[in-house]
């Protein structure tokens, strides 16, 4: 008897404490979706993680970095910063009306805890803001998120963006005819 009620306290705190990780999800997305709604580049890169939060979380997990190691993460974070102010332009592009009504309609997250080296680390694989910009449901694949200090922040670069009439896809694409970087390629969707 006493094997049952302790497996029921964990269940039951377990679930409370995945209830709680969905509702930071959800405040998340409502501060990502507030961001864009206001037109603020700044409050939308806050609602991903930083440098700062990866060196704390790297330096938990023993042995420092070589310093290749180190320079091929920043180059990579610095990479995933490159898309995430492209993707905010390119969200903000798709809105033609300053005054579009925004609304926040739902958020989607596949929370999982584990344990690496002893480090529990609460995460997420895959994130779906879906909102309206006035009548038009759309849905914003933002990926991963991390609850870092009891916070939620989106730790890897933003995926797509899909309208009803197209999806956007934010990551690198390739080169135009000088060079450059390709962000937001467009694929037509059906309607």
């Amino acid at each position: 008897m006493k094997h049952i009620f302790a497996a029921l306290v964990l269940a039951m705190a377990y679930c409370s404490f995945s209830a709680a990780a969905e509702d930071g999800i959800e405040e998340l997305c409502r501060e990502v979706l507030n961001s864009i709604a206001a037109d603020d580049p700044v409050a939308y890169a806050q609602c991903y993680s930083t440098n700062r939060h990866r060196k704390r979380q790297m330096s938990k997990l023993g042995p420092p970095l070589s310093a290749d190691d180190t320079q091929r993460l920043l180059g990579k974070f610095r990479q995933r910063n490159t898309t995430i102010r492209h993707s905010f332009r390119i969200m903000r592009e798709q809105i033609p009306d300053p005054k579009a009504k925004i609304q926040f309609v739902s958020a989607e997250a596949k929370v999982k805890t584990e344990t690496f080296r002893g480090l529990t680390i609460t995460a997420t694989s895959q994130i779906l803001l879906r909102f309206r910009v006035d009548e038009e449901e759309w849905v914003l694949h933002l990926d991963d998120g991390v609850l870092q200090d009891g916070q939620w922040f989106l730790s890897d670069d933003p995926v797509s963006l899909e309208t009803p009439t197209k999806k956007i896809l934010f990551r690198p694409s390739g080169r135009d005819k000088d060079g450059r970087i390709i962000y937001g390629r467009v694929i037509p969707l059906r309607a």
